[in-house]
């Protein structure tokens, strides 16, 4: 992204340690945060932080937003754009990551229910939304700007990250249609997405612009808007859409990071506040490496008790990527009759779905099918002849129209084992698998690998693990267990680990 100056910032200059920072806003806020300027860790692994580092991190995203940093900025956004909050979303818990950098004593985030906090940001548990006391009455007129930085799992179009009253758009604000709000509707392509996304409305409520990590995704007309908005029902939520009663609704899943208000904002200042979002999460090694996963029952993480456990999400966290599961129960790489097992779309059908690609944010799509194919194969619904031809209809689709470098686009198969006992599954055989559907799978396999070595594809193959004692790493037979999960995660570990940086 151009502007950017900040990698891993410079935490020394020449001839010794960085001095403390003495900037008024920059010690208010540390020291409500609870950090000491000192040599304690904060964090572990590549994310971790002494307490001088997070000092200096902080005092750095400031003088970017006065316009004196150094990504290539002379704006002054605090005092020219009027930033009322801007919530940077750091340290290790509820306090320090509720607080506002313009002013600790206004606009702090109060977090309901079940919420965790980590290097990642405020991590949403279970109905979890948070407000901070901003009325879009506090917008004092009908052009404004504000945004946030996601992370982690995305949402759904029918959830709301950020704002008052809906559910669309990728999150942000959606009001009542006689008062404030976006055109949120034309918003609704871009709803899968992370890191910063930011909306402006100008010129009296005429235009409405959307951002997404530097790139304008939408300019359209806006509505004309009324202001005064007042009390509860006008409150700002986050991780949650305010439904014009003062209680949220459309909780969303993703990892909240940091957000901001202020006056509207040109595209050109758009562009540049987002190169500050950037180089802030970077600079604490959570700028976001995107993992799409499309597959059946095992990506999901059936039989667990709990799905986060499964070997696709703590493959993502366990290496700081962002992820997106679409795992989907009953589902299959081929398009067959019956479908699938559940009756649901298999990835033939969600080709079209599948995102285009950006450079620099996603990491990998990792596609994880085969049991359930092997199912049709044994039973001489489909062949592998087609399972070949389909799938690479799919992958010319994602690699040739959507712009995925097929070094970007792996497969994690062999799942199934066929001994010991640990083989019967009804719902996919109508007995015991015998060796001929053992060697299908086997066959099935090697197709999907052949066209992984003809296009120059990573790939995971899990039958090496699946039949080494299939009692502990099988919870049913076929679904992996607590143990399973984890021996997959760990070989993904070794075969994809050529996948390079996003």
């Amino acid at each position: 992204m151009s502007g950017v100056g900040i990698g891993i910032l410079p935490f020394f200059k020449r001839g010794g340690e960085r001095a403390q920072p003495t900037e008024t806003k920059v010690v208010s806020f540390m020291s409500a945060a609870s950090i000491p300027y000192d040599n304690t860790n904060y964090f572990s692994g590549k994310r971790r932080r002494t307490g001088k580092q997070l000092w200096w991190i902080i005092d750095d995203l400031y003088s970017n937003l006065k316009g004196r940093g150094s990504v290539n900025n002379t704006i002054d956004f605090i005092s020219t754009k009027n930033i009322m909050y801007f919530h940077p979303a750091i340290g290790e818990n509820a306090t320090a990551q509720s607080l506002n950098l313009i002013n600790t004593a206004q606009y702090q985030i109060t977090w309901v229910n079940s919420w965790t906090f980590d290097s990642w940001g405020a991590n949403p548990i279970s109905n979890a939304y948070g407000k901070f006391g901003f009325s879009i009455a506090d917008f004092t007129s009908n052009n404004f700007s504000f945004g946030r930085y996601d992370g982690q799992q995305i949402d759904g179009a029918t959830n709301c990250s950020y704002g008052v009253y809906g559910a669309k758009a990728f999150g942000l604000l959606d009001v009542a249609p006689t008062s404030k709000r976006f055109m949120a509707d034309t918003l609704s392509i871009v709803t899968n997405d992370f890191g910063f996304t930011l909306q402006s409305l100008s010129a009296n409520g005429s235009t409405v612009k959307g951002f997404i990590n530097g790139a304008e995704v939408v300019s359209s007309a806006g509505t004309s808007v009324t202001t005064g908005l007042t009390g509860a029902n006008y409150e700002m939520f986050i991780n949650a859409g305010n439904n014009n009663a003062g209680s949220p609704n459309f909780n969303s899943s993703k990892t909240f990071m940091g957000d901001f208000g202020c006056n509207a904002l040109t595209a050109s200042e758009m562009l540049i506040l987002s190169n500050i979002f950037d180089a802030y999460q970077t600079a604490l090694s959570r700028k976001p490496e995107v993992v799409v996963g499309y597959g059946d029952s095992l990506m999901k993480g059936n039989v667990l008790a709990d799905p986060t456990l499964a070997w696709f999400p703590t493959w993502c966290k366990e290496n700081y990527y962002c992820f997106l599961n679409i795992g989907v129960s009953g589902t299959s790489l081929q398009n067959a009759i019956p479908v699938n097992i559940a009756g649901t779309p298999n990835f033939y059908d969600k080709r079209t779905t599948v995102k285009t690609y950006h450079a620099g944010t996603h990491k990998a799509l990792v596609f994880s099918y085969g049991v359930n194919d092997n199912g049709f194969l044994s039973t001489g619904t489909y062949t592998n002849a087609n399972l070949s031809s389909q799938l690479n209809t799919i992958l010319t689709h994602i690699n040739g129209t959507l712009g995925w470098p097929f070094n970007r686009i792996a497969s994690v198969h062999g799942y199934l084992t066929f001994q010991n006992g640990w083989d019967s599954y009804p719902l996919l055989y109508a007995s015991v698998p015998t060796a001929s559907n053992a060697a299908n799978y086997a066959t099935l396999c090697s197709v999907i690998e052949g066209i992984c070595t003809t296009n120059g594809m990573p790939y995971s193959n899990q039958l090496a693990i699946m039949t080494a004692t299939p009692s502990s790493v099988l919870a049913d037979g076929i679904h992996a267990s607590t143990v399973g999960n984890a021996a997959i995660k760990g070989q993904l570990n070794i075969d994809l680990a050529i996948i390079p940086p996003a």
